[in-house]
């Protein structure tokens, strides 16, 4: 199977069992960094459109490095998974819908009416992990949540690292009282 007809799938609820991730990496990559650019053609972002899609596409494959290791660990510290099969793949998968969200808004449907939308994309996250290592799907809500906080509070510190950094540099003006 490849990786749109994997996350088609998911995105409908059907879960699949680990050995059913067999795609190649490289559909992966593309898919990931396809998510991460469409993020990037929002405009309400407010930076130059290069900039953006950059942005975007780094923002997602930081969440997806941090999904990766935070979920792995925490579903084999736990020894819920014994750590065989490619659960790169079943996240990477199961992000296959967030590719609607951007363009959602590009249409011009509200950012709080697509709040329901995100929170779905969680779920089959969820589902997905679920079905493809055997875990409840309480153990796998507890992991993406692990993988969610530890994702802000890193992406919170690298915010105020690199304003700070800018401040410092004369970059960025201080406000003055």
């Amino acid at each position: 199977m490849n990786a749109i007809t994997i996350a088609l799938d998911l995105a409908r609820l059907r879960g699949h069992p680990i050995k059913d991730y067999t795609f190649p990496f490289w559909q992966a990559v593309i898919l990931l960094t396809f998510i991460g650019i469409s993020y990037g053609l929002d405009p309400s972002i407010g930076i130059p459109l290069i900039y953006a899609i950059i942005l975007g596409v780094l923002i997602y494959w930081s969440w997806y490095w941090v999904c990766n290791f935070v979920i792995s660990w925490w579903l084999k510290r736990s020894k819920l998974w014994d750590g065989r099969g490619a659960l790169s793949r079943v996240i990477i998968a199961s992000w296959g819908i967030d590719i609607l969200l951007p363009f959602l808004g590009l249409m011009g449907i509200p950012g709080l009416l697509l709040i329901p939308l995100w929170l779905y994309t969680l779920w089959v996250m969820v589902n997905a992990i679920s079905h493809a290592t055997g875990v409840s799907k309480g153990s796998s809500i507890i992991a993406c949540l692990a993988a969610l906080l530890v994702y802000l509070f890193t992406l919170g510190m690298l915010a105020a690292i690199t304003i700070v950094a800018l401040v410092m540099s004369g970059i960025f003006p201080a406000v003055n009282s």
